[in-house]
């Protein structure tokens, strides 16, 4: 009897090992299995969460995305999508490359940045002694103070480039160009610019100068081409607006009296900060760059205040003129103002005027 129970007792453990083997095994088998489901289930989930988000980014964005994450930039297509305003997230990297600081070619990037660093050193070395100090500190001291922090940068960057231009050198209202690209390559920390890196400032210095090389005489003795398009402006007016044309001269209102300021720094001053940089963002991508479509900015703007303007005589249309109601115009106003400007180029930039 006790033999049988042993037996009975062996061959049930037996059962039992057996089963728990099997059972185990299948376990086993199912939690591998659960694990894979959830690691699909998981990845369905990212890709529609991507979907999602694909789905929610406007189009320019997406396309934005795709052009400069090819090895090689299309620059055409970059200057068509910031032409019309620049998503903000990728401003700083798209202003880069159009104003020549990165290069079109993504594979060369890290090289190039770094000789230009070494160039811009070389620079502060060569042209160490600082040009037009005080009238440049003196525009300085009217810049907003979320800017107090970085005006000795901006000092330096303006001094250089007096220096390396003898023929125009500083000219007041130079600083304003460079206001909008300080805002958009140095970092900010608690609503004021913090001081730049070796990179940030060459790169803010070289972005300056590409853009006043192509527009140097603008500034060069006697601003001779600012003088040009004050008669272009005023030959315009005539042709576009008679009748605000008629009322100007009549009270002895005259392009010098109100658009030099807005020529010399390309009407950055008539703006707020963020509609300045919205207004760059169209200067430095348009096709024939700052040399053109300033003149028809001006045209669009003092045609749109026509109205207004025909109601004022002398003393109150250049305090008008001095003073426009564009301080807080909304991106939708600015991008009006852009696309008429750019209408009345198609329309008249073939033109005897020209």
């Amino acid at each position: 009897m006790d033999i049988l129970t042993e037996d009975a007792i062996r061959g049930a453990r037996s059962i039992i090992a057996l089963y728990n083997s099997i059972v185990g095994y299948t376990n086993e088998e199912e939690k591998k299995e659960d694990e894979k489901e959830e690691t699909e289930s998981k990845e369905i989930i990212k890709k529609e969460e991507k979907k999602e988000q694909e789905i929610s980014k406007p189009p320019t964005l997406i396309k934005l995305e795709k052009i400069l994450s090819k090895e090689y930039i299309d620059i055409k297509q970059l200057k068509d999508i910031c032409w019309v305003g620049c998503p903000s997230e990728y401003r700083r990297e798209v202003w880069k490359i159009l104003l020549q600081c990165h290069p079109l070619d993504q594979s060369k990037k890290e090289n190039f940045i770094s000789k230009r660093i070494e160039k811009y050193e070389f620079i502060q070395t060569k042209f160490g002694e600082e040009r037009n100090v005080e009238q440049i500190s003196k525009d300085l001291l009217r810049t907003s103070e979320d800017l107090n922090d970085v005006r000795e940068s901006m000092k330096r960057i303006l001094s250089l480039w007096a220096a390396r231009h003898p023929a125009s050198g500083y000219v007041q209202g130079i600083h304003d160009i460079l206001i909008p690209i300080i805002r958009v390559y140095y970092d900010k920390k608690e609503n004021k610019y913090i001081k730049p890196t070796l990179e940030q400032e060459a790169d803010a210095f070289d972005s300056l100068t590409f853009v006043l090389e192509s527009v140097q005489t603008f500034y060069t003795c006697q601003q001779p081409r600012i003088f040009e398009l004050l008669k272009q402006l005023e030959l315009l007016i005539k042709k576009i607006n008679p009748s605000l044309s008629n009322h100007l001269e009549a009270i002895d209102v005259h392009t010098l009296n109100y658009a030099f300021r807005w020529f010399n720094c390309f009407l950055l001053r008539e703006f707020s900060p963020e509609q300045g940089i919205r207004l760059f963002d169209t200067l430095i991508s348009d096709q024939k760059g700052f040399a053109e479509l300033p003149l028809f900015l001006c045209v669009a703007l003092i045609n749109k205040y026509s109205s207004e303007l025909q109601q004022k005589d002398f003393g109150e249309a250049i305090i008008f003129l001095q003073n426009l109601p564009t301080s807080n115009w909304t991106n939708e106003e600015m991008d009006t103002f852009i696309s008429q400007a750019h209408l009345y180029r198609e329309l008249y930039s073939n033109s005897h005027l020209m």
